[in-house]
């Protein structure tokens, strides 16, 4: 990551986003380990060195907080997606999800938490 948005910040864009980055480790992640995280302030050390890449070049980032939901592949850890609200197979966009169950008012809250303690860290972390 820091090579490539190295890079990006080198060649002279105006802003860089970090996207689609976990906030809820592994029910909120799709695409596997590869996938950013802010779920644990272990990761804090890192998206500092990751500022201090992009910064040298005067260019800012941002980091797009993200939570799958839905989306989240049943395949990849056999568990079972979630959302606000239940839905049926044939509301999903991805026809190759399973049926998310809809949470708690409580399982909100957490995961609202999970947002701003993410929102933190990166702060926290130089970005």
């Amino acid at each position: 990551m820091k090579g490539f948005y190295g890079a990006l910040a080198k060649g002279g864009v105006g802003l860089l986003t970090i996207e689609s980055t976990g906030v809820d480790y592994p029910l909120g992640i799709h695409h596997g380990e590869v996938q950013a995280h802010l779920d644990d302030d272990k990761y804090i050390p890192s998206y500092a060195e990751l500022a201090k890449v992009v910064h040298q070049y005067g260019c800012p980032v941002f980091v797009q907080l993200f939570h799958s939901g839905p989306w989240h592949p049943t395949s990849w850890l056999g568990l079972q997606p979630i959302s606000s609200s239940s839905l049926k197979k044939s509301e999903l966009p991805y026809p190759d999800r399973n049926e998310p169950r809809g949470l708690t008012i409580p399982e909100i809250r957490t995961i609202i938490d999970k947002f701003g303690k993410a929102a933190e860290r990166v702060q926290t972390g130089g970005i």
